[in-house]
Parts: C-alpha cells; sequence; structure tokens
C-alpha cells in the first residue's frame, strides 16, 4: 500500500490522461484511411470486406445478394 500512494497522490492532482469525447472533435491525421463509404451499386459480393473487417461486423450473403 505505501508505494501505492505517489501514484494515487499523482493521479489526483494531475491532469485527466484522456480528452473529453464528444465535445472536442479531433482532427484527422493527415494518413488516415478516412470514412468508410459503402455503395451497394459497386458491390460484387466477393466478401473482402467481411474478411478485413476487424470487428466482425459484416456478413455477405453472395446467394441472395444481400449485406
Amino acid at each position: 500500500m505505501p508505494k501505492m500512494l505517489p501514484t494515487v497522490v499523482g493521479n489526483l492532482v494531475s491532469k485527466p490522461a484522456t480528452r473529453p469525447h464528444p465535445y472536442k472533435r479531433r482532427e484527422a491525421f493527415v494518413r488516415a484511411r478516412g470514412r468508410i463509404i459503402f455503395d451497394i451499386s459497386r458491390c460484387i459480393f466477393c466478401g473482402a470486406c467481411a474478411l478485413r473487417c476487424p470487428a466482425g461486423a459484416i456478413r455477405v450473403n453472395r446467394a441472395e445478394r444481400e449485406l
């Protein structure tokens, strides 16, 4: 417990480590990939988007041609 005391006191008097969200909008980085735009008219239902989605939020049904 005594080893934690300096850390606890330091955190109590310092500024927060995070920025207020969503009150301050953050500017995009220069090399940011940008906004994801989905255009169903250009989709060939290959499933590449579903494979690359890190959250697994995209599912492609090739038989019924729907996302």
